[in-house]
């Protein structure tokens, strides 16, 4: 392998080293000027953010962002640089790498990995439905079928109250989760 192939193969697998997530996130940043702005992301890894923004991004821009996975753990204030940048319409739309030490990528690659790895609880148990409604991991639990998803949601309705806010609410995440029927 020459050593201009060598250098492509080996960028290509250092922007492939962690796994991206689909996950949208209103992110505030601010350039290297100050000034203020949002973007949102498409994806995330460890490694950095896929994201549209309307605030004009431009290629090797350096960027400050606080990154709020929704899990509770405090928010991350990470820098990173815009390595690529297309405009389409009116959104820019590009990539932006993490400027973290690898301890730090893998931490965050950890905490993306266990916020999409399905869980299951034992739907009896009413610590475990509480924890799974208030953790805000709903939508993260491996029902089978429509089926436990009403089950779910009527332990739900026996904690917190039929006509609850927080019932609705979990009926609109589990009725968004097209599962499967029983008769399927």
């Amino acid at each position: 392998m020459t050593p201009s192939a060598e250098l492509v193969e080996n960028r290509y697998m250092e922007k492939r080293r962690y796994k991206r997530h689909p996950k949208q996130l209103l992110v505030p940043c601010v350039d290297s000027q100050g000034i203020p702005f949002h973007l949102e992301t498409g994806n995330i890894s460890g490694g950095g953010i896929g994201f549209a923004t309307i605030f004009p991004v431009k290629q090797e821009m350096r960027v400050a962002m606080v990154l709020d996975l929704g899990d509770r753990s405090a928010p991350m204030h990470v820098l990173g640089k815009v390595v690529w940048v297309n405009l389409t319409g009116e959104r820019f739309l590009g990539g932006i790498e993490f400027d973290l030490p690898d301890d730090e990528k893998a931490r965050l690659q950890d905490k993306l990995e266990a916020q999409v790895k399905k869980r299951r609880i034992n739907m009896n148990h009413i610590s475990e439905v509480k924890k799974a409604v208030e953790g805000g991991y709903v939508n993260q639990l491996d029902f089978r079928n429509y089926e436990e998803g009403e089950r779910f949601i009527n332990q739900v309705r026996k904690i917190y109250g039929r006509t609850s806010e927080t019932a609705y609410k979990v009926c609109e995440i589990i009725d968004g989760m097209h599962l499967p029927s029983e008769f399927d």
